[in-house]
């Protein structure tokens, strides 16, 4: 055990600190690089040292701000929409689910017959944006862009088939 923790930290020695930069286009770059990879069903074990190769071109945009729409509690809006429904609650579930089942089937464009009421609900989408520009605005890391190669090189691999 004691010469096992000796060799640890002397591997740990010999490496060197990832910069911040190299480690985002390596984050960035190695899903792009794992796509046409995918392991058969099943669990295994891999015990694996690989040599990573960058060349890569990488942009840091700025921090934004956005307008937290998505912060809106849906299902608390539909539940409030529900209590006002009154006694007409019943036939409002069923019309919003068959409503929504026919918008899965339709897709995005709808249908030509719903265009009239798309400008409705658009109109009522610019009701509801006027209302969500007096949120508070939140911050967002900036994009992080980055175009390149990564180069994986096996040094040694194991993969053992578990049962």
């Amino acid at each position: 055990m004691e010469s096992q923790v000796k060799d640890s930290r002397a591997v740990q020695e010999q490496t060197t600190t990832i910069d911040p930069v190299s480690i985002s286009a390596i984050a960035k770059l190695l899903p792009k690089a794992a796509k046409s990879y995918r392991p058969e069903v099943g669990r295994s074990h891999v015990r694996a040292e690989y040599r990573l190769s960058v060349e890569a071109f990488v942009n840091q945009l700025p921090d934004t701000t956005y307008i937290p729409t998505a912060d809106i509690p849906l299902k608390v809006a539909l539940a409030l929409f529900l209590q006002r429904a009154g006694i007409t609650r019943e036939g409002s579930v069923e019309l919003l689910v068959d409503s929504m089942r026919e918008a899965l089937e339709l897709g995005e464009k709808g249908a030509p017959h719903l265009e009239s009421r798309i400008s409705d609900i658009e109109m009522a989408m610019a009701k509801v944006t006027a209302v969500a520009k007096k949120l508070p605005k939140k911050a967002r890391k900036g994009a992080l862009r980055v175009e390149g190669k990564l180069e994986i090189t096996a040094v040694q691999s194991t993969v053992e088939e578990l049962k």
